[in-house]
């Protein structure tokens, strides 16, 4: 089970890494990037993930490796987006991992199959990129 937890923590920092490297330069790049990075909550890779985790929350020894792999997989996705986005990482530091915490969320209850939910997602995506307008300052120098 050791080695599946460390073969999907890879496969999503790959993944995350390859969104991120596809979102666009200078002003108003925040939302293509809130829109690369919630396809990373719709692939296989979080399923996986997600089921690993459920698999963990019983198994001390697996919980444990789950718990410390996240702190890093955040970690890792933290540095990134503040790299993406180095305005923000002053303005609002913890912004990535609200953004996170969201689409974890919208995730799980997606995997429900739930049809209100999947009704309204594409309008949840665009209050998202709204939200994240107020936490993620435009790069300095690139306003119109």
């Amino acid at each position: 089970m050791a080695a599946a937890v460390e073969h999907v923590f890879e496969a999503r920092l790959v993944e995350f890494g390859e969104r991120l490297a596809l979102v666009p330069d200078g002003h108003g790049r925040v939302g293509p990037a809130v829109d690369l990075v919630w396809e990373f909550f719709e692939g296989p890779t979080f399923e996986a993930w997600l089921e690993l985790t459920v698999a963990g929350r019983t198994e001390g020894e697996l919980a444990e490796q789950i718990s410390v792999v996240t702190d890093h997989l955040h970690e890792r996705i933290i540095a990134a987006w503040h790299e993406l986005f180095p305005d923000a990482a002053v303005a609002n530091p913890d912004a990535p991992l609200l953004l996170f915490c969201i689409f974890e969320g919208l995730a799980l209850i997606r995997l429900t199959g739930s049809r209100f939910i999947q009704s309204r997602s594409e309008h949840l995506i665009v209050l998202i990129k709204d939200f994240a307008d107020l936490l993620i300052p435009d790069p300095v120098g690139v306003r119109p």
